[in-house]
């Protein structure tokens, strides 16, 4: 019981500390940390408060006088067997009162055998040994009638106690999440029919440019290879799943509707089912999530994984049935067919403003990285056209085709 008055004395003294510090923000707090304060002087009544917790003399007159009359039993036991053992030179006692003789010791007055060793054998010791135990026995009934009042007291503060706890957690996750919204040097979403990101970028790649989008029900995005198309339907699904968990997002403006689920369906799925290709996944997700309502879909160049022209079909026909459903729809595609589905706000990614680096890479002039950030514009800017610049992203990549341009 004892380890337990200790968490909670730890508890009330940060807990204590932390009230202090907020007091001037919330009325609330000085009501909670006085109600601590008075629980933390009935727990332990020192002058000043820390984190550790004992059973204090001052909790109960009884308690100095039978923990004084302890002290004294031990040191009489301990006078006492320092006056019997000086009798035996020859043997070497350690702190449990236990001696090894060597082989040919046959024992002498006052000492009888324990085992492979000799020990004090004296009724005046034992005589003092149980005074001793009585002592402690005295001290133990004491502490536990002290402890059984301080949990009644503890008992009395326990709402308190659990709306404090309540409160600094919900403080404590309110500080994190402002610090996390620090270093993402991003924004709390807002709910809002107008749909805007601005300034939005990813959390996991340093200096990345950042993009603005506005968005509609529906959005279709074209753009080149490695052109950050899937980055921006991550990008969307994050900012989505913020606004919806409280969450700082990686923008510096963030407004979006609320949707009641937020589906990814692309090459890009975690999931590994044994015997499944990458269109299969893709399936098994569409089948999954078919009969859900109020979704934001966010489809990565689906259909890819088949024949073209089959893939670009079905593709087709899985937005326009969400479409049709009032879903909102975030398309990433290669497909035309796709692109040019009646209804869409149709983007593309900028593109290669400069085809130079990417060159310089596939000749080994330049590490492709660092073209690609050269060559590549990531803005989404209006536009339907299916760039075809797969053969110079090949080529910078390493693969040793023809350049055709």
């Amino acid at each position: 019981m004892e380890g337990d008055f200790f968490v909670l004395k730890r508890f009330l003294f940060h807990a204590i500390g932390a009230l202090g510090h907020l007091e001037p923000l919330q009325r609330v707090c000085k009501r909670q940390a006085e109600s601590l304060r008075a629980l933390a002087a009935d727990i332990h009544p020192e002058q000043a408060l820390s984190a550790r917790f004992l059973v204090s003399d001052a909790h109960d007159a009884r308690l100095a006088e039978v923990r004084a009359a302890a002290k004294e039993a031990r040191a009489a036991v301990n006078r006492h067997r320092r006056l019997l053992e000086a009798r035996h030179p020859d043997l070497r006692f350690d702190v449990h009162g236990f001696a090894t003789a060597h082989s040919g010791f046959e024992g002498g007055v006052g000492l009888k055998r324990s085992g492979d060793q000799w020990v004090l054998d004296d009724a005046e010791l034992d005589a003092l040994e149980d005074a001793h135990k009585g002592g402690l026995a005295r001290v133990d009934l004491v502490v536990t009638e002290v402890l059984g009042r301080l949990s009644a007291a503890v008992v009395a503060k326990r709402d308190v106690l659990m709306e404090v706890q309540a409160f600094l957690v919900q403080v404590d996750q309110d500080l994190s999440r402002i610090r996390l919204c620090q270093e993402l040097d991003g924004c709390f979403p807002t709910w809002s029919d107008d749909a805007v990101i601005e300034d939005g970028h990813a959390v996991d790649l340093t200096d990345a440019q950042r993009v603005s989008v506005q968005l509609t029900k529906f959005v279709v995005v074209t753009g080149p290879n490695m052109g950050g198309k899937s980055a921006l339907l991550r990008l969307i699904g994050v900012c989505q799943w913020c606004l919806q968990h409280g969450m700082p997002a990686p923008a510096r403006v963030c407004r979006l509707p609320g949707v009641a689920h937020v589906v990814y369906v692309g090459a890009d799925l975690e999931e590994r089912v044994e015997g499944l290709s990458a269109f299969g996944r893709e399936v098994g997700r569409l089948v999954t999530w078919w009969d859900a309502r109020d979704v934001l879909w966010l489809f990565d160049e689906i259909g890819r994984g088949t024949h073209p022209d089959e893939g670009a079909a079905i593709a087709r026909e899985v937005v326009e049935a969400r479409v049709a459903l009032s879903d909102s729809v975030m398309v990433a595609t290669h497909f035309p067919r796709v692109a040019s589905t009646p209804g869409a706000t149709c983007l593309r990614i900028a593109g290669i403003t400069d085809a130079e680096p990417l060159r310089a890479a596939a000749a080994g002039r330049m590490d492709v990285d660092e073209a690609l950030r050269r060559s590549m514009d990531y803005q989404p800017v209006p536009g339907d056209d299916v760039p075809r610049d797969a053969r110079l992203v090949a080529r910078a990549l390493g693969l040793p085709i023809k350049d055709v341009n």
